[in-house]
């Protein structure tokens, strides 16, 4: 690392004053402080290192900070006094530990690509708050790294020729960090869709239960007239399972085959609610298959399987499979069954017209 970097014990023999100061994002005053206020007011005591009232507030200031982002386990001071990085210890958030990393730079730092070479390392230290465990420590140890020396590299008067060269070496390794970001965070999002679609099936097995279980006992006490065999029963009920399955093994294949797309920064919540919904739109398409060939819409077995009425219990469950698995297979399904119903329509239509 280039210039002077320190730890906690460091830190904490630093004087620097605290809070109670308005954020430059927001400019509105916060109870928290920001690393802007450590850094702006360390600045501030390098000026004056002997002041008493400094070294109060820079206590004050730094355990609020820690308490709201984590113990600082390493940090670095540029030796113009108001620029700074810091990373802090990986906090539980969320079940995950995530590590971070805050950034100040001072307003001496004038050098455009500088600044911007800046920004990406700290647009990516934020990423790094999507990651968990070991591959969150490891990035935004290497953020802190970059940060450190670009800080450094803004305290000296380096020729255009070798900043030219310190970018270029740094803009290879932001390439690097961030082909290492995005496949741990495509890795991470596709376990949280995972988890939503085991959620989804869980549910979804519950509901159907349920129905069956309303279909056998509720229906003839509500419904006298209804009758509706244990046969049906099972099949609805493996249809609806069975669809459900093949929708998600058509999306594990997907992820294994690394075809899958997914937004690696929605967070858990959201991932694992969208996932969620597979099995039920898996389980829908098994349901509406059964329906159809229960009705007679659509009938893909010959008269030694069975009829449309008393169609094959496991033929029936692989088709429902199948129709939760390829979305190809759904839609030429659906339009058959929208063929059908059109034809019979039509039929009946014209038999009434010739009847008047």
């Amino acid at each position: 690392m280039i210039g002077d970097a320190s730890t906690r014990s460091a830190l904490e023999s630093s004087p620097v004053p605290g809070g109670g100061r308005m954020r430059p994002d927001r400019g509105e005053p916060s109870d928290v402080p920001s690393f802007f206020d450590l850094a702006d007011a360390r600045a501030r005591t390098v000026e004056a290192p002997s002041d008493e009232e400094a070294w109060r507030a820079y206590k004050n200031c730094l355990a609020v900070f820690e308490k709201r982002y984590g113990v600082i386990e390493e940090v670095y001071w540029g030796s113009g006094g108001t620029s700074g990085v810091a990373r802090t210890a990986p906090q539980l958030r969320v079940g995950r530990r995530v590590s971070s990393v805050h950034v100040h730079v001072g307003d001496r730092v004038s050098n455009v690509a500088l600044l911007c070479a800046i920004e990406d390392w700290r647009t990516l230290a934020v990423k790094a708050r999507m990651l968990s465990g070991r591959p969150s420590l490891q990035l935004t140890e290497r953020v802190f790294t970059a940060l450190s020396n670009l800080v450094s590299i803004a305290d000296r008067d380096l020729s255009v020729s070798d900043l030219a060269i310190v970018l270029g070496s740094q803009a290879r390794e932001f390439a690097e960090a961030n082909a290492f970001y995005a496949g741990n965070a495509k890795r991470l999002s596709y376990a949280h869709y995972f988890w939503g679609m085991i959620f989804g099936v869980i549910c979804n097995g519950i509901l159907a239960f349920g129905a069956a279980e309303f279909i056998m006992h509720a229906v003839p006490y509500f419904w006298p007239g209804i009758a509706i065999s244990n046969n049906y029963s099972a099949r609805a009920f493996a249809c609806v399972i069975a669809g459900a399955i093949g929708a998600l093994l058509s999306v594990l294949l997907r992820m294994s085959g690394d075809k899958f797309e997914l937004s690696a920064e929605m967070g858990f919540l959201k991932t694992a609610l969208i996932g969620s919904f597979r099995p039920f739109i898996g389980a829908v398409s098994g349901l509406v298959l059964f329906f159809a060939f229960s009705a007679g819409f659509v009938n893909f077995f010959s008269t030694n399987t069975g009829s449309p009425n008393t169609n094959n219990f496991f033929a029936l469950g692989l088709l429902a499979l199948l129709s939760g698995f390829s979305e190809r297979f759904a839609g030429r399904t659906y339009i058959g069954i929208e063929q059908a119903v059109s034809v019979r329509a039509s039929r009946e239509h014209r038999g009434s017209s010739e009847d008047g």
